[in-house]
């Protein structure tokens, strides 16, 4: 999973480079930049509940905010878009909303074990709870 986002963030990465012959290169390429950062800061090891929180969270409204920017942008390109080379844009938004599911999946999985450390609860199919 660690490979995933590093590659997810080094891809976003480039996508922010890219954006920067834009006309308006720093709105796009902050935009970006951001996805980056929180494909990166999934590699970071030791993190507090709350933090692994405000990362999920932010890191779902990137994924809305990518998904919805892809649905503004693709009305005005032609019905066949993808087959003429047209709509960079567009395909990466589409790359970078589908890009936060693993992401959001790592913090997920990061919250899951945080708080099981907290409170263990018992396994089913451990052999002393089912007697009792």
């Amino acid at each position: 999973m660690a490979f995933v986002n590093a590659l997810i963030g080094a891809i976003l990465v480039i996508l922010t480079a890219l954006q920067l012959d834009d006309p308006h290169p720093a709105k796009w390429a902050a935009i970006y930049f951001a996805g980056a950062a929180l494909a990166v800061l999934t590699l970071r090891r030791p993190m507090s509940l709350y933090l692994i929180r405000f990362l999920a969270v932010t890191t779902t409204g990137m994924m809305f905010f990518y998904f919805g920017a892809f649905f503004l942008v693709v009305p005005g390109l032609d019905s066949d878009w993808y087959l003429k080379g047209q709509g960079g844009d567009a395909l990466g938004l589409l790359f970078a909303g589908f890009a936060m599911i693993p992401v959001l999946a790592a913090y997920s999985c990061r919250m899951e074990s945080k708080q099981r450390i907290k409170s263990p609860r018992p396994s089913v199919a451990d052999p002393a709870e089912v007697t009792r």
